[in-house]
């Protein structure tokens, strides 16, 4: 069906607990074929994917009533952010693929969004919600084409331009999308089916990611999103790996230079302790001491005489013992008492 952009509902029941739904108005080709699907979109379970709470059909339209997520669309937040992060991009991206995991895996057969886009993607608070489902085809194996052409240009794969039937891998391909407006801040442009990679800045294992992810041929593509799940996982490993590697690097470099100083103010603290005790032991050689004290002696009766004292030079070096004919000249001097 083509249906108006949801509004809010308020609903109050008898106990003034307050519901919000939103709104959604349509029409619709074959009533029975819209309503089969309403009923398989029933099923869905997963609470940050929309579901059809109440449906309606009358006059050749539908109406229907779908929870409501708080929150602003994927498109609106990198409008106001900006480009976002690399580690944000693919964080994001990784939250996507665990909600598409969760319709690929639904049985008898899986489901495709077949329309996911930024405009179809809530954001709040960090949590990922994913809206108008009402898009979704069931993947049978029998099918060669989609009876229909859904989707955003821009966003949407190749096959679902009439070159084969959408299938999970189509999923995939609109989810790689996302991820290049995510990383470029840019709707993508296709040209001659080639994507235009430039305005991505990014290192080259997220390049490498969405590169996978939007290959023209589905067989060249992520064949399911548990492999985008485990390359994010595996990138974010090596992140932190070369983090901690780095962390211990830098650690240690700095118990390096510090054993470095260390030692270098250690030598610098010797050789100047050194160069005091050489230049005191200069001084010294060089020096004529004058001395004025006696050694000592025994205590004599002062008789106006010291000729019997035995007087002796103060010693500064060794050197003076041994060297009794010392080139120093010493003068004594004497107090009397």
């Amino acid at each position: 069906p083509i249906l108006r952009k949801h509004m809010l509902v308020i609903y109050f029941d008898d106990h003034n607990i307050v519901t919000s739904f939103a709104f959604k108005e349509g029409v619709f080709l074959s009533p029975e074929k819209e309503i089969k699907k309403i009923l398989m979109l029933s099923k869905v379970q997963n609470e940050n994917i929309e579901k059809i709470r109440f449906y309606k059909v009358s006059n050749g339209k539908i109406y229907i009533l779908t929870n409501y997520f708080e929150g602003i669309t994927l498109f609106d937040y990198v409008e106001f952010n900006g480009v976002l992060s690399e580690k944000d991009a693919l964080s994001i991206t990784k939250k996507i693929s665990l909600l598409l995991g969760y319709l690929h895996k639904v049985n008898p057969y899986p489901l495709i969004f077949r329309d996911l886009q930024p405009k179809n993607i809530i954001i709040d608070n960090g949590l990922i919600y994913l809206i108008d489902l009402e898009t979704i085809s069931v993947a049978l194996p029998d099918q060669n084409h989609d009876e229909d052409l859904i989707g955003t240009v821009g966003f949407m794969a190749p096959e679902q331009y009439g070159f084969g039937q959408a299938d999970t891998r189509t999923d995939i391909y609109n989810l790689g999308k996302c991820l290049y407006f995510m990383l470029s801040g840019k709707l993508p442009v296709l040209n001659h089916q080639n994507i235009d990679y430039s305005a991505i800045q990014g290192k080259s294992s997220t390049l490498k990611i969405l590169k996978k992810m939007t290959e023209f041929s589905p067989d060249r593509r992520f064949q399911n999103v548990d492999k985008i799940v485990a390359s994010i996982d595996r990138k974010g490993r090596k992140n932190y790996l070369y983090m901690s590697i780095a962390v211990v690097v830098v650690f240690f470099t700095i118990v390096i230079v510090a054993l470095i100083n260390d030692f270098i103010i250690s030598r610098a603290a010797e050789e100047a302790n050194s160069s005091i005790k050489d230049t005191t032991s200069i001084v010294l050689e060089n020096a004529v001491p004058v001395h004025f004290m006696p050694l000592e002696f025994e205590i004599y009766e002062y008789d106006k005489s010291f000729d019997h004292v035995d007087w002796r030079p103060l010693v500064f070096d060794s050197s003076d013992i041994v060297n009794n004919d010392s080139s120093m000249n010493i003068t004594y001097g004497i107090h009397e008492n």
